[in-house]
């Protein structure tokens, strides 16, 4: 085996090393971050929320009624002919005009109108980690730089941008530090969390690099 070989070797090797170690930590794999902040919101007990809290049959979520999903998470893979490039998010089916609310306290990033959208709100959370996205909104009610709770409510449940002639509902997606995720995936979740697991991918990131640079240079 050449130097190459070996140090491609030696760098797989590290990798499944990192990837082990998160994965018994965490239980599933490191992905691509960007650097975080040790600095969190002040949150106490507070968990995220899906933004639509009215299920299939018009009850509430609380009373355990099923969210209405119409469109699933596949970003980059399409699911149908709405769809060709992927979804990164997910569609929330509710009636028009039904409430839609910031999934844990933040700030308003940005409110606007996109031809694909439509009208849209994007909150920031637990210190800009990570990015809420609301789409297809049939009223806006909130204004950029807001701060707002769980009980704000930022809009109603519309057909506007592309889905026009498709049936009211929520566009909703999620980023933590860039990075789409299932939305479906944090419901539940203590706020604070997401950014916390980001700075503990980052540090074994760190290490692993470490590792690898001790390992060329023995």
């Amino acid at each position: 085996m050449n130097s190459k070989q070996i140090k491609i070797a030696q760098t797989d090797a590290q990798t499944n090393i990192a990837d082990s170690l998160i994965e018994s930590l965490l239980g599933q794999k490191s992905p691509a971050t960007q650097t975080p902040t040790n600095k969190l919101e002040p949150h106490i007990n507070e968990t995220y929320q899906l933004p639509v809290q009215v299920g299939q049959s018009g009850e509430s979520l609380s009373s355990g009624d099923k969210p209405w999903m119409v469109g699933s998470f596949s970003p980059g893979i399409a699911t149908d002919k709405n769809h060709p490039k992927g979804h990164n998010g997910v569609d929330l089916k509710a009636a028009k005009g039904t409430p839609v609310y910031p999934i844990a306290s933040g700030i308003v990033k940005d409110t606007g109108v996109g031809n694909i959208s439509g009208n849209f709100v994007t909150i920031l959370h637990e210190e800009g980690h990570v990015q809420s996205f609301y789409g297809h909104l049939d009223s806006i009610r909130t204004t950029k730089g807001q701060t707002v709770n769980k009980s704000t409510i930022i809009g109603t449940v519309g057909d506007t941008g592309n889905a026009k002639g498709r049936g009211a509902h929520l566009h909703y997606e999620v980023k933590v530090n860039g990075s789409l995720i299932n939305p479906f995936s944090i419901a539940g979740k203590q706020v604070g969390s997401l950014a916390k697991k980001a700075l503990l991918y980052f540090n074994i990131q760190k290490l692993a690099d470490k590792f690898e640079i001790f390992c060329m240079l023995k």
